[in-house]
């Protein structure tokens, strides 16, 4: 039992996964619950992230286990960028292990408490004179009381248990703060939300300070440009979901291609001789 992992029978039906199964089929699944069980047997729950490794040890391709690591929010990433993990799954590692932990320690105090008591040491039934076919009726244990005390008083403890190793508030309330009123503000960073946000985190830079420079100078961007709040055709305005999206979206904004353009100055001579034509035609009239 050392190996075990929690794993819920319905795992296959989140949004994440049914992506993946939509891409990669049943192997792409697989391939998931198999990185879990090599996490599970990584020290801290982290895996490097060198995925010709990973997938010549599964008999798989790179290009299938890189996808399923970066392109489907369900693992997260080191500050550095080298090594990888799953939130949910260090979670679910921690609450079992706390949960352990305390049924051992429990049963190690109520052993102790039953040989130390004189009588009946061991009290385990009873037997009822009130029925011609007597059934062992259990005693009521306190040890048994406190395992389950101590697991729920844990489980609130875990609940409180955050692995922030991004600059995610931050990144939320310079969005929230700096952008004009006409963009949509965050008011809560979910956890598909934050998986979006730490994987561009870990492709803007390794250190904080880079990835909050980075986000900074994207938010300057947009600050400055016309097609990105609102001035389109379809009078689209850019959402902090479509920037941490995918790679690409945050890319062009640095990039420039949503950059105010100079008009040429052909342009300006044309449209200057559209109104001295359309004045001459009013004269004429």
């Amino acid at each position: 039992m050392n190996s075990y992992f929690p794993h819920d029978s319905n795992a296959r039906n989140s949004v994440e996964l049914i992506s993946v199964r939509m891409k990669f089929g049943i192997e792409g699944y697989g391939i998931y619950f198999m990185i879990l069980e090599r996490l599970r047997d990584e020290p801290d729950y982290m895996s490097i992230r060198n995925y010709d490794i990973i997938a010549y040890e599964l008999r798989t391709e790179t290009d299938k286990v890189k996808s399923i690591v970066e392109d489907f929010g369900l693992f997260d990433f080191t500050d550095d960028g080298k090594c990888f993990y799953s939130e949910s799954f260090c979670r679910r590692m921690e609450e079992r292990n706390i949960k352990t932990k305390v049924l051992s320690d429990s049963g190690k105090k109520g052993a102790e408490k039953r040989w130390n008591k004189g009588g009946n040491s061991h009290p385990i039934a009873t037997l009822s004179n009130t029925d011609s076919h007597p059934i062992a009726t259990p005693i009521a244990s306190d040890s048994n009381n406190m395992i389950l005390d101590n697991i729920k008083v844990d489980n609130i403890k875990l609940n409180n248990i955050k692995l922030d190793l991004y600059p995610l508030q931050d990144i939320v309330e310079i969005f929230n703060s700096d952008l004009p009123l006409s963009i949509p503000k965050i008011k809560k960073l979910n956890e598909k939300r934050k998986n979006k946000v730490k994987l561009r985190l870990s492709e803007f830079g390794d250190s904080v300070e880079i990835q909050e420079k980075t986000f900074r100078e994207i938010i300057e961007k947009i600050k400055k440009s016309d097609f990105l709040q609102g001035e389109n055709k379809n009078s689209w305005i850019v959402t902090f979901d479509w920037i941490f999206e995918n790679s690409t979206n945050w890319t062009k904004i640095l990039e420039g291609n949503f950059d105010n353009k100079e008009r040429k100055s052909s342009d300006k001579k044309k449209e200057s001789l559209n109104v001295n034509d359309k004045w001459k035609n009013y004269e004429q009239n």
